[in-house]
């Protein structure tokens, strides 16, 4: 009887343990760099200014990155998420502004298929939007695209867009164009240029 007891007690300890560590390893602190491979909603901002890379970069398919109304921080050409060569993502609620006016990207997409982009907030950047590589069927929907110094939507003068899906987006403020797309378009309207 005494057994069951001390193992009982021992199994209290490392759950009340486990319980303890557990809020540490689900919200880990981001850092600039970070490769998500999993569902990740923010928990705060991240400041990528001084970091010389992509703020954030999606390392698995068919994931979820919510920004919850965070924002994302990025200097120079960098990106504050970078889409590239995966499938079934959506980013969506993120918030990316330029540590200086007219530099960074929101969020990039290159060799990128079948994933959603709604419902951001990218301003005061170079890009808003820069896609390369091949990209298809992915949607642009309800993203408000403001003060790019350059493009608020660009493609690499060597992407190729198959059939994407531009709407319902409101996009003021840039230097250049509003939308610059090179490739095949799918669906373009309700927006707001």
């Amino acid at each position: 009887m005494q057994t069951n007891f001390i193992s009982n007690t021992t199994i209290n300890r490392l759950l009340i343990l486990t319980l303890l560590l557990l809020p540490g390893m689900l919200f880990a602190q981001l850092n600039p760099g970070d490769i998500i491979t999993a569902d990740l909603t923010l928990t705060a901002d991240l400041d990528a200014s001084t970091y010389g890379g992509p703020a954030l970069r999606v390392g698995a398919n068919n994931i979820t990155i919510d920004g919850a109304g965070f924002t994302i921080t990025v200097n120079g050409n960098n990106a504050g998420i970078e889409l590239n060569g995966r499938s079934g993502v959506t980013i969506t609620n993120v918030t990316v502004v330029g540590a200086t006016a007219g530099q960074g990207r929101g969020i990039t997409l290159s060799n990128t298929s079948n994933s959603n982009i709604n419902n951001n907030n990218l301003s005061g950047l170079l890009n808003a939007i820069y896609t390369s590589g091949t990209n298809s069927n992915n949607t642009l929907d309800n993203n408000n695209l403001s003060g790019s110094s350059h493009d608020g939507f660009s493609s690499h003068h060597y992407a190729n867009n198959v059939d994407l899906v531009i709407t319902n987006n409101n996009v003021t403020g840039t230097s250049n164009a509003a939308i610059s797309y090179r490739g095949r378009i799918g669906t373009i309207n309700g927006n707001d240029l």
